[in-house]
């Protein structure tokens, strides 16, 4: 295709990408030998004949693809559009109309297109005179392509393409055409071309010097027109491109930025550009920058005007809608897609989106609790159901925390914006939650203590194991310390492969994992005791018996199990992730099997950075571990857990309450439990026969202060009566009984940035190809970066499916091909320090199938 035709070709592409609907009237018949070879991706083209009727006929499927847009489609009319007598209007109303003597971009007089194709390439008076030659019929449009061949035919040779955006790209994508380019000659007919398209005088001295100014006009032009006015004087003094050729600079730097194989020639022109021009310091408001991609120091300009702009104030539902909107878009740029160069960006961008979401959460609780009655009932209601139930205040809490301990900025990394947003998220936390606790412990109060507003804990066994057992094999699961929002997140991840029911339970008080693990036990539904035991802790007496320890859990299980001829076998949740021969003969031979995992009460005494990596870590094997169940024959599993927690901040002096005295039997930071003392405003003392559970009396805070304790965690709490202390998740699942098959026949393939590890952050790129030609459920994935032995890596993001509870992904088919996910891991080679390569390891977490590998990743981190 010759340049005219190009020219011509292009004009034609744009009305396309820009309204979707061309109708091109040609009253000479001008084009139809151009027509028969036009092609445009993702584009229908259609001629019309003598029959307005058939026509209609063959463009009325596209016409109804899509009522929200308008088809890519192009109907060609040899015939003036005063000859159709408003025949087509249908197509001219919502379309664009293209047709000699119409304005410049829709102008397809060959006069007219042929001196703006020539242009680049001859001189005003040569490429005048062609045109002239073309409205008078001498030269047709073949003849005008011949005539610019002459002067283009290197151009062409050396880059494959006339088309000016091919030919940019190329040259722009590095030296590669440089030696050829100057051995013919071609950068002066190369300067003109591009330069033409692009409205920027170029050097012809080198490919060097063009490619450097190309690069430094298209992404100034594009920067400048993503900018509203007014413009700051740094950039309204730039020259840059203005009309169409503004269009094609930013097209061409759209295309630059996304094309992965010129990613790295991007990124270098624009960090060179970028300290050309100063940006490191901009400082623009949030409407300004956020249609802006251009460069880095933008990236970073819109993230701190974005929490500038949360910070002005309290947003309304819509504001704060339209920068979550925004944040979440970003998370799919450029410079958010490539942590190992640009390593702060996509976790501040997470980060602030965890913020904006908990003050969303936050200010809905609080304005909730404006109508709320006094009433357990309804409160924890809110806090477990409805299109935006309180618990989500919790799951994004603890969102906030784990994304600002992944961003593992550097000492010298100054974002004060966003510590102050993180700062303000964890203050409304606190004043929300502790508004909801002392709204429900002010109802429990008013109500006389006749219920805790949810089924009592203690009939969990009766309600939902027992049962299970008659029916067939079961499990039954302990989790400590899973709150009622992680199961609700962890359900998520269960729902392909399982039915599942989640309900929620009144936690036994007060809530400690001695006193909650003992409540799940088989009849503790016929009444149970808060007391004394030996070695000066509480226990609770079911059936006679006080059960203190693991230990007093396991034998009680078991003697009633005896009682019922069922024979139980008891493991830890951990065994289950690989499971030799001798736990699956344990298992086929036991009618139920007791799992507990590893409490949580030691590890949330020794601080907050523990126990929140172990209760990731727990949520992580939670499914892996029903998987196995599931496979080992169990036909109900049901998981429950002792009490919830709360992580608030470390307690000021000012949070921190004298308790009762008295005869304290057992004093924790959010519970006191004995006889007589004092009785104060700060908390609630609660006599634990009104409750059914002995003789004692019960004080916990009413907010989310704790009592004066000596040593433990000053943020992990529990023990008290706040919403997320008292409700308990009560999860029962029932396997999907698939037809045995094999594994999805999948071509899996890992792609990485680099062979090399450099940086904490890295990506890896997750795609293949299905190889069946039937439709197959493909598996949830992880990715692992292993060293040493070791697993050295922890999934903190992708692109799209990622559970935050389990951190693993779920893939999506567009045909035949895996749509591709980005995965972003947090490599700690101190978990390997003598290694110096790595593999890269793709699995399926719910079987540990491995689905591929990459081996000899140089590991570089500096430490």
């Amino acid at each position: 295709m010759g340049a005219v035709s190009e020219r011509l070709r292009s004009m034609v592409e744009r009305q396309v990408r820009e309204r979707g609907l061309v109708v091109w009237f040609d009253p000479e018949g001008a084009y139809r030998e151009f027509v028969a070879g036009l092609t445009i991706p993702d584009t229908a083209i259609e001629v019309c004949g003598e029959s307005f009727f058939e026509l209609r006929r063959r463009i009325e499927p596209y016409l109804g693809e899509n009522d929200d847009a308008p088809p890519r489609l192009v109907v060609y009319v040899p015939r003036s559009q005063e000859e159709t007598r408003d025949a087509l209007a249908e197509l001219t109303a919502p379309g664009v109309v293209m047709k000699p003597g119409l304005s410049q971009t829709l102008n397809t007089r060959l006069r007219v297109v042929a001196k703006q194709a020539l242009k680049p390439s001859l001189d005003g008076q040569q490429a005048e005179e062609a045109a002239k030659r073309a409205e008078s019929g001498r030269l047709s449009l073949a003849d005008l392509d011949r005539m610019y061949g002459r002067k283009a035919e290197v151009v062409s040779l050396v880059f494959g393409s006339v088309h000016p955006q091919d030919v940019a790209l190329k040259l722009l994508g590095g030296d590669r055409y440089d030696g050829e380019a100057a051995s013919k000659g071609a950068i002066p007919d190369l300067a003109a071309l591009l330069g033409e398209e692009f409205g920027v005088s170029l050097p012809e001295d080198s490919c060097e010097g063009l490619r450097s100014t190309l690069a430094r006009h298209v992404l100034a032009t594009e920067l400048v027109g993503g900018i509203p006015a007014p413009l700051p004087q740094q950039l309204s003094s730039l020259k840059v491109a203005e009309g169409e050729p503004a269009g094609a600079c930013a097209s061409l730097a759209h295309q630059w930025r996304n094309r992965q194989d010129l990613r790295d020639s991007y990124a270098d022109h624009a960090d060179r550009i970028e300290r050309e021009l100063g940006l490191g310091g901009l400082r623009l408001p949030f409407d300004q920058l956020r249609d802006c991609e251009t460069f880095a120091a933008v990236e970073l300009a819109l993230q701190a005007a974005t929490e500038r702009r949360a910070l002005e104030g309290e947003l309304e539902p819509g504001e704060r809608r339209e920068i979550l909107e925004t944040v979440q878009g970003r998370l799919d740029s450029f410079w958010a897609k490539w942590p190992e160069r640009y390593g702060d960006i996509r976790p501040r961008w997470r980060l602030l989106e965890s913020g904006l979401r908990l003050l969303g959460a936050a200010e809905g609780i609080e304005n909730g609790l404006k109508s709320l009655p006094r009433d357990p009932e309804e409160a924890l209601r809110r806090y477990v159901d409805g299109d935006e139930p309180w618990h989500e205040l919790d799951t994004q809490h603890r969102g906030l925390e784990r994304r600002d301990l992944e961003f593992a900025r550097g000492v010298e990394a100054d974002y004060p914006e966003l510590d102050r947003l993180v700062s303000r998220a964890r203050q409304r936390y606190t004043q929300a939650a502790e508004a909801l606790s002392e709204h429900y412990l002010g109802s429990l109060e008013a109500s006389g203590f006749e219920t805790l507003g949810l089924p009592p804990q203690r009939e969990v066994f009766s309600r939902h194991v027992a049962p299970a057992l008659e029916r067939g094999k079961a499990a039954y699961l302990l989790v400590d310390a899973l709150r009622y929002e992680m199961a609700r997140e962890t359900v998520r991840t269960l729902e392909n492969e399982h039915e599942t029911e989640l309900s929620a339970a009144a936690a036994t008080v007060p809530t400690i994992t001695r006193i909650g693990m003992a409540a799940l036990m088989p009849g503790a539904e016929s009444g149970v005791e808060v007391m004394p035991a030996p070695g000066g802790r509480l226990g609770l007496e079911v059936e006679g018996e006080v059960l203190v320890s693991r230990e007093d859990r396991v034998r009680h299980l078991k003697g009633w199990a005896e009682k019922r001829s069922k024979k139980v076998y008891e493991t830890r949740l951990e065994e289950l992730y690989s499971p030799g021969k001798k736990l699956r003969s344990e298992v086929d031979d036991a009618d139920l099997v007791f799992v507990s995992s590893q409490e949580l009460d030691q590890q949330g005494e020794l601080g907050t950075f523990t126990a929140r990596a172990f209760m990731d870590e727990a949520l992580k094997l939670l499914p892996r571990a029903i998987g196995t169940l599931a496979s080992l024959g169990c036909e109900t599993i049901v998981v429950a857990s002792d009490h919830g927690f709360l992580f608030a901040e470390e307690l000021d002096e000012g949070m921190k309450i004298t308790p009762p005295g008295g005869q304290t039997k057992e004093l924790h930071r959010r519970a006191w439990v004995g006889a007589g003392g004092s009785d104060e405003d700060s908390f609630l003392r609660v006599p634990l026969e009104k409750l059914g559970l002995g003789e004692l009396e019960m004080a916990v805070p009413r907010g989310l202060g704790g009592f004066k304790v000596a040593g433990g965690s000053g943020t992990y709490f529990h023990g008290g009566m706040s919403p997320q202390e008292v409700v308990v998740p009560v999860l029962t699942l029932v396997p999907r009984r698939k037809e045995p098959r094999s594994a999805p026949d999948v071509e899996w393939r890992l792609t990485l940035g680099s062979r090399k590890i450099t940086t904490r952050a890295m990506m890896v790129r997750i795609g293949g190809h299905m190889q069946s030609l039937f439709e197959e459920a493909l598996p949830r994935v992880t990715v692992e970066v292993r060293a040493g032995g070791s697993i050295i890596s922890e999934v903190v993001d992708a692109s799209y499916g990622f559970s935050e509870a389990t951190r693993d992904m779920e893939m999506s088919l567009e045909g035949q091909e895996l749509q591709e996910n980005s995965v972003t891991l947090l490599v700690e080679p101190e978990k390997a320090p003598d290694a110096r390569t790595a593999s890269i390891h793709l699995s399926d977490p719910a079987t540990g199938r491995e689905l591929a590998r990459v081996e000899d990743v140089e590991l570089a981190i500096s430490m």
